[in-house]
């Protein structure tokens, strides 16, 4: 979106080209904060379950820089976490990380 506003504004590729990646690391930076918060907040101040990414078998950013020191989350995450008390164990490992 903030090329698309740079195209009206000026006529300069360069300022387009800083526009698309001001956009997209502002994107890529709210999803990391979104991530995290899923395992650090309560669902009062979420919105939305904790959890919630896991519990869609979902493999977010926390959970692929967990694996580094928990090469056992590998095989939740091709399973999708589907298994009785992989969500809970992935939660308490990315925690791990986080808090350290």
């Amino acid at each position: 979106m903030w090329w698309r506003v740079s195209i009206l504004g000026c006529p300069d590729p360069k300022v387009h080209e800083i526009a698309y990646q001001y956009g997209k690391n502002v994107g890529i930076a709210f999803q990391l904060i979104d991530d995290v918060l899923d395992f650090t907040s309560c669902a009062d101040h979420l919105g939305k379950p904790t959890a919630a990414d896991l519990k869609l078998g979902l493999a977010t950013g926390p959970v692929l820089f967990a694996c580094r020191q928990f090469p056992e989350m590998n095989a939740m995450i091709m399973r999708r976490f589907s298994k009785p008390g992989d969500v809970e164990r992935a939660r308490k490992y990315v925690l791990q990380i986080l808090i350290c």
